[in-house]
């Protein structure tokens, strides 16, 4: 029997050598290899899209049957007759390739990988680029490197390698990047205070921040060599893409042999890796290692532990060492400006603005951006930032930066066209699914608004933020128990997050369950572990003494609420909240002291005017019309030197409460009505637009808008104090009297000077005499 098999292999063989088979296939095999490597010269040559390849792939290798079937029937020597096999296999194996190649490619860009685009600066120069597709960027976490030497005096090296790769990975539009000072919040929050985080932790951030891939690095020193191993993964499956090992005495060389390999491992096309400007990073950063380890220590106290005057020192000694460092005069202005002194911080832009041809280009966009708006030079500004955008059409971070600026300036169709640009070009920014909703929600759209979060929701089932949207959208429509349900349902995924803990005593406060709330603000002060979340729950209980006419335990939490700002947050922003917190003072009738800490605050310019709606609202709170029209004069000016559009609000509510306190009555009202179509959400608005009509004796419509204000906030006192007016106006005491006894029990405990209260009771007395 063995022989008789081995007679048949034998005779098999030897009729598929008389057909010449197996020489065919050989030469088939390797005609496809020469093809495809033909195609991926082609592609890497012309940057025409990579999928190219995987197409040539999949098609030579579902093709071979056909070229088995043909070289099996048409190999022998002679004509060779169509077989019936032939006739039926090889249509059957072209449709098997047809469908294949549809299920594996379908919706795939096959053409270019990059495009060409040609834009104007602000001073009329013509710039060209090549700009990858969006399809074809490599999005990127870089995450700390870890020291694993054991020696603590290069622990700034964790940091040094993250920045430097940075930098250098910037000149590379192929590259889009996160890195780990960006995650410093969620590291802290996560009880990782230095930002070095466990691989798990760094995967979950880059999928949060919708990077396909993570870098993760390590060092150590072997005599004078550093030894630095890079691990390139998959942020979804956590798989390992690449890992290298790097070796030398120089710091900025080796960060450089990253990026090139990185680049590699990313597969970014060899050509683009060639021809395209790669300069060292010691040319971007500095070429002294002492002052890059001074800028970097610097960095780490002002970044990660919030020390801004430990910051500026460093920085001030690695400028020493490297006068042209600009990126290092670039941070020096941050912390400047961000501490609130003027004139270093106009400095250090100076500064860097001289030395900005070291810096990679798109930081130089936003580098010029904030210098022509601290100019005042709007138009300058949005210039610069639509050139950013038309040079790097499918740039996100252009489009984002075009789009917050359309956000400041209150053109929220703008900002969302920016935004839907921007998920045509990547669908997986899903974050960006959340940014739209929120910009029809600020426009009143709050249907279309539910639709995005919805859409968010269905995309990431696990993830807090797809509750706690829904469930926020809902409390603000006055869905209470749509917004309770949505709020537990964030609570199970983290049961210890404050934030969302707070919104459901938020809920309780609102329903005017306040020992309820209390008591969910107590607790949640209890269990708070940071700065931050000691600040929102301090922020809470100001709002709820201030509710409840207790202004002076509400300034003593206001204060609190300020300290641990100051934690962790920069002063300039801690200053402009101060400007509009200090409106409390003067409600606890601490006029006097509310003027002279508004006298010290003095924000940097253009900032310092900022001051003047500061004041219109403390001189509206005072009924001071006269005093309250300077300072809306001021804050005009405000206006056209920012563009900031929150200013056009404030403006608008403050000169309805200029027209209120006139008695222009139905000119307020119109004011208030422009405040509320700018500001949908702010429906404490409908009590002054229900009270002003009130006076004008339109009782029907007063009515109507004060109980949309209760329909949201069904607790509100203000509001129940306003309606008790209109029913008592309309002879109804019976109403009236209910309606003032509710807003006094809110009122229960309020300050004895507490005008409000006083005059609730003062009416109660009187209706009830």
């Amino acid at each position: 029997m063995a022989v008789s098999g081995t007679s048949k292999n034998t005779s098999m063989f030897k009729g598929l050598m008389d057909r010449r088979v197996p020489h065919i296939m050989g030469f088939y095999l390797a005609g496809s290899w020469a093809i495809l490597q033909f195609i991926d010269w082609l592609v890497n040559r012309y940057f025409l899209s990579p999928y190219l390849t995987d197409i040539a792939f999949v098609m030579l290798l579902s093709l071979i049957p056909t070229a088995v079937l043909l070289a099996y029937f048409h190999g022998d020597p002679g004509k060779n007759k169509w077989t019936k096999v032939e006739k039926i296999g090889i249509p059957l194996n072209l449709i098997f390739t047809t469908v294949l190649l549809f299920a594996f490619f379908q919706g795939k860009d096959l053409g270019a990988a990059a495009t060409n685009v040609t834009v104007e600066d602000e001073d009329g120069k013509k710039i060209e680029r090549v700009i990858p597709k969006s399809e074809f960027r490599k999005k990127v976490a870089l995450f700390f490197f870890q020291n694993q030497s054991n020696d603590p005096s290069l622990d700034w090296l964790s940091q040094g390698f993250l920045h430097a790769l940075t930098i250098d990975l910037l000149q590379d539009v192929f590259i889009q990047m996160n890195n780990g000072y960006e995650f410093i919040r969620e590291a802290k929050q996560a009880g990782f205070g230095d930002g070095n985080l466990p691989l798990t932790l760094k995967l979950k951030l880059a999928r949060e921040a919708h990077s396909n891939f993570v870098v993760a690095g390590a060092f150590k020193k072997e005599n004078q060599d550093y030894v630095v191993t890079t691990t390139l993964y998959q942020s979804k499956q956590g798989k390992v893409v690449a890992k290298r090992t790097f070796r030398g005495t120089d710091v900025f060389q080796l960060t450089d042999e990253m990026s090139v390999q990185l680049k590699k491992d990313l597969e970014i096309p060899q050509t683009h890796i060639e021809e395209s400007q790669d300069l060292p990073v010691s040319e971007m950063l500095t070429a002294s290692r002492d002052a890059f380890e001074k800028f970097i220590n610097g960095l780490n106290a002002y970044k990660i532990h919030n020390d801004v005057s430990k910051g500026v020192s460093l920085f001030d000694e690695a400028l020493k060492k490297d006068p042209q460092f600009a990126f290092a005069h670039l941070i020096q202005f941050e912390a400047y400006a961000n501490s609130n002194q003027t004139e270093q911080s106009n400095a250090a832009l100076q500064k860097c603005m001289q030395y900005l041809f070291k810096l990679p280009e798109r930081i130089q966009f936003q580098i010029k951006s904030l210098h022509y708006f601290l100019k005042e030079d709007t138009e300058k500004r949005l210039a610069v930032l639509k050139m950013w955008r038309e040079l790097y059409p499918e740039d996100l971070e252009a489009r984002t930066a075009l789009a917050q600026y359309f956000i400041n300036i209150n053109d929220y169709d703008r900002a969302i066209s920016e935004y839907q640009e921007m998920l045509k070009i990547d669908p997986e920014q899903f974050n960006y699914i959340h940014k739209v909703g929120d910009l029809y929600r600020q426009k009143g759209d709050f249907e279309e608004a539910l639709k995005h979060y919805q859409q968010y929701a269905g995309q990431f089932p696990n993830n807090t933020d797809s509750f706690t949207k829904i469930a926020d959208l809902y409390e603000h429509q006055g869905e209470h128990e749509k917004a309770k349900f949505y709020y537990e349902k964030g609570l199970v995924l983290a049961s210890d997050d404050v934030s969302i803990s707070l919104n459901l005593g938020d809920i309780e406060q609102k329903l005017g369950n306040f020992e309820a709330a209390l008591k969910n603000y107590e607790d949640n002060l209890a269990n708070s572990k940071t700065p931050i979340q000691r600040a929102q729950t301090y922020k809470r209980l100001e709002e709820y003494y201030q509710l409840r006419g207790q202004i002076h335990k509400s300034i003593d939490y206001m204060n609190l609420k300020w300290e641990e700002n100051a934690k962790y947050r920069n002063k300039l922003s801690v200053t402009i909240d101060k400007v509009f917190d200090l409106n409390q003072y003067v409600a606890a009738g601490k006029t006097e002291q509310a003027i002279k800490m508004m006298e010290e605050l003095n924000p940097l310019p253009p900032f310092d005017k900022v001051v003047a709606l500061g004041y219109l609202l403390m001189y509206t709170k005072l009924e001071d019309a006269e005093n309250a029209e300077k300072k809306l004069v001021e804050s005009e000016a405000f206006l056209q030197a920012s563009g900031f559009g929150f200013a056009k609000i404030l403006m608008a509510f403050s000169q309805g409460r200029i027209y209120e306190i006139r008695e222009q009555y139905k000119e307020a009202i119109e004011k208030y009505k422009e405040y509320l179509k700018m500001s949908p959400e702010r429906t404490f608005a409908n009590t002054y637009i229900g009270r002003s009509y009130c006076k004008l004796g339109e009782y029907a419509e007063a009515e109507v808008y004060l109980q949309k204000r209760l329909k949201i906030f069904p607790a509100d006192p203000v509001a129940h104090y306003e309606l008790a007016l209109v029913f008592a106006e309309q002879g109804n005491s019976g109403k009236a009297i209910e309606h003032l006894k509710t807003a006094l029990k809110t009122w229960e405990n309020a300050d004895p000077e507490y005008k409000p209260a006083k005059k609730a009771r003062e009416k109660l007395a009187e209706l009830q005499a």
